[in-house]
């Protein structure tokens, strides 16, 4: 179950290399062939294209970004403003192994306490992971809107004289 989730979050990242990729193909090669014949363009189409290209690359990296995995785990529902959280108390915000010791621990009891135990934090690392690839799945899919918007955009100035 785990793994699973961390293999998703795995080619989603190789997906936004590609749109990145993609972003900075379509970019140069419209903006070369921009910039090659020397007609006037309208500045203010020219100036939204590339502000398109910059939201986009942004929200590629936000999704290549590195995923907090280190820390308390708790409830995703429970995660504080980020911004009045200091870095080095942040929640974890992905796992997908657990502590050698919890494991053992788990195995060699035989009270439900510890089963109890350690389906709460399968539960609270599921939830976890499921809440930060929803998160990172919105940035790759509004980085895919935004580099069809640029498409858009960069024809627009080829075709307008």
């Amino acid at each position: 179950m785990l793994g699973r989730q961390a293999a998703v979050l795995g080619e989603l990242r190789n997906r936004a290399n590609i749109l990145l990729a993609g972003n900075g193909v379509i970019a140069s090669l419209f903006g070369a062939s921009l910039t090659a014949n020397g007609r006037a363009r309208p500045l203010s189409l020219a100036i939204l294209a590339l502000v398109v290209l910059a939201l986009g690359i942004t929200c590629c990296v936000a999704v290549l970004w590195s995923v907090h995995d280190a820390g308390a785990l708790v409830d995703p529902d429970d995660w504080p403003d980020h911004a009045r959280w200091p870095s080095s108390k942040r929640p974890r915000r992905w796992r997908v192994s657990f502590d050698p010791y919890d494991v053992l621990g788990f195995l060699q009891s035989t009270d439900e306490a510890s089963f109890d135990r350690m389906m709460e934090l399968c539960r609270l690392a599921r939830r976890s992971n499921y809440r930060t690839i929803d998160r990172r799945t919105t940035y790759f899919e509004a980085a895919c809107v935004l580099l069809l918007l640029q498409i858009g955009l960069w024809s627009a100035l080829l075709v307008l004289h």
